[in-house]
Formats: C-alpha cells, sequence, structure tokens
C-alpha cells in the first residue's frame, strides 16, 4: 500500500505582488511604486489519511497473514471451463449476494469440488469488483489452520481495500506498542468487526474447507460473532465437509447448500468428457469409454438443497 494523500480543502493561489501606489505628485509625475512581493502558494489543508509504505510493512509483519493466493491460483487452474455455473445462477446464491446480512454454507464429501467452486467464486466477486477477503484452511500449511490465522488474513486483505481499513488496523498496531504485543483472537475479532462496520458497500467473506482447521470450535465461534454483529452489507460464504454442519447452530441460520446430485454430476460429466476425449492415456475403445464414463456419471441421487432462512416468514 502507498502513502496517499487526501486534500479535504486544497487552496493553491499563484500570483505576483502588486507593486506599491506612486508617490504624491505636485507638478511633476509621481514617485516611483514600490517592488511587487512575487508570486506565492498557500496550502491551507493538506491531510494525509494513509499509512506509509514503511508502517505498512510493519503492520503486516505485525498480523502475519497467510498467502491464501496461492491456494486461490492452484484452485483456478484445476477448474474445468463451464462447470459450476449452475451454482452462480442458483437461487440459493442469488439470494446470498442480495439478502442483507447473509450466510451461505454449501457442504458436501471430500473431493466434491468444494473448494474449486469456492475459487471460481471468488474470481466471480473480484472480477465484478466486488470487495472480498477470503481464506483457505489447509491442513498442509500451518499458517492456515487455526483462528488466529483466518483474522489476521482477512483483516490484512481487508486493510487495502478502503482508507478507513487502513486507520483502524494502523491504530490498532499503534495502541499494542507499534506491534511489540501480539493481539488476542478477541482483539483481532473487534479490528475485523470495526473494520467491516465502516464499509459502505457489500463485502463478501469466503471461508474454504473448515473441516480443514485445527480449530473448528473456535473458528466456528468467531464466525458466529460476526454474524451475531449483523452488519447490513456484509455476506459470509463457507464451505466443508458434511459431517462438520452436524449439531451445529451456525449451520442452522445459513442456507445450506448439499453438493451432491444430479446438478453435480452435470459438472462431473463434462469434466469426465474432456479427459477421455484429450488425453491420449485414456484412448480406449468407445465401448470402454462409455462404460467409464456412466459409471463415474451416473448418480441416482438428486441435488439436496436445504434452505432454513434465519428468521421465520411471517
Amino acid at each position: 500500500m502507498s502513502s496517499g494523500l487526501n486534500i479535504g480543502s486544497l487552496t493553491q493561489n499563484i500570483h505576483g505582488g502588486r507593486g506599491g501606489a506612486g508617490g504624491p505628485s505636485g507638478s511633476g509625475a509621481g514617485g516611483t511604486g514600490g517592488v511587487g512581493e512575487g508570486s506565492y502558494f498557500r496550502f491551507e489543508k493538506v491531510e494525509n489519511i494513509f499509512m506509509n509504505d514503511q508502517t505498512h510493512v510493519k503492520v503486516r509483519d505485525w498480523l502475519k497473514p497467510a498467502d491464501v493466493s496461492q491456494n486461490q491460483k492452484a484452485a483456478e487452474d484445476r477448474h474445468h471451463t463451464g462447470t459450476g455455473k449452475w451454482f452462480e445462477e442458483s437461487r440459493e446464491f442469488q439470494q446470498w449476494k442480495s439478502t442483507s446480512s447473509s450466510l451461505l454454507w454449501l457442504h458436501g464429501i471430500s473431493g466434491c469440488g468444494k473448494t474449486i467452486l469456492s475459487s471460481t467464486i471468488v474470481k466471480k466477486l473480484r472480477d465484478e469488483g466486488e470487495t472480498i477477503t477470503y481464506f483457505y484452511f489447509d491442513t498442509t500449511n500451518d499458517q492456515k489452520r487455526r483462528l488466529e490465522d483466518l483474522l489476521c488474513t482477512l483483516i490484512s486483505r481487508l486493510a487495502d481495500s478502503a482508507s478507513h481499513a487502513s486507520l483502524v488496523l494502523e491504530n490498532a498496531w499503534k495502541s499494542h506498542a507499534n506491534g511489540a504485543e501480539a493481539p488476542s483472537n478477541q482483539t483481532l475479532l473487534e479490528i475485523l468487526l470495526k473494520i467491516l462496520s465502516g464499509f459502505a458497500t457489500a463485502v463478501f467473506i469466503l471461508c474454504d474447507a473448515l473441516d480443514e482447521s485445527s480449530e473448528v470450535g473456535l473458528v466456528l465461534k468467531g464466525i458466529s460473532k460476526i454474524v451475531d454483529a449483523k452488519i447490513t452489507n456484509v455476506h459470509i460464504f463457507l464451505t466443508s465437509r458434511t459431517e462438520v454442519t452436524h449439531g451445529r447452530e451456525l449451520f442452522h441460520l445459513a442456507t445450506a447448500v448439499w453438493l451432491k446430485g444430479t446438478r453435480v454430476n452435470k459438472d462431473i460429466a463434462s469434466y469426465v468428457d474432456h479427459i477421455l476425449t484429450t488425453q491420449r492415456d485414456f484412448s480406449w475403445s468407445e465401448e470402454i469409454n462409455h462404460n467409464v464414463r456412466n459409471s463415474l456419471v451416473n448418480q441416482p441421487d438428486p441435488m439436496s438443497v436445504q434452505v432454513i432462512p434465519s428468521d421465520p416468514p411471517h
């Protein structure tokens, strides 16, 4: 983040001073005029509202956010063109985007495509110019498993989105002995909520693979506090394996989509057809290809979607 200037009221006057009045005249010419003051500048107000580069680096070092962009890139690279479109066009997704203080929870078995679908949503919102912050829990990376990792990363990514977020974060850093003291999870939640409350437009929070967290219970409590704050323009998207949803109060406040069934099978069919027709390793007979496709694609269960509104209809 580079330093910048917000000029609330800037007046710049550039002109030469006028010479003094000529001296009194009797019968002769008047006296010589005075020497002018010359040109000058006047700035009435110049206000710096962004962190300077040095402070920005120190604040990032204080938070130690995870580099989740690598997870996003890897998932985007694995995405097969055209798949997941059904979800973007679904009623549940459209309502999540347009409803105030909304929560959408996508769940399914391991390997059913939740992370790929998350990455397509991140990309879609990013391409639309929306304010987004996201996190990928990852069992292979110790910096992507705890509640602290989640909060620090969400905050850090939002700090680059608006000047008020930078100021909130810089003030928090200063209040912790200029970064010498580590923030607690409670403090990080307070910072995040303060930043989220300062946005006038929609903010989208996406958290993928909750089941890969080493602190699932703490993470869900933290997310519950964000939901309980009922910040109108905040929209939260979660993914997890289905077993994580069992007995969770937060799950029952969400619109929940179970990732299985016929709509998912269309994505599977598209990908299988692509592999069977383009990969030399699968240059089998037409009959074998047909049997392989049927065994992978033909699933009897229809798509199961649970919609549980946070407020009962009147």
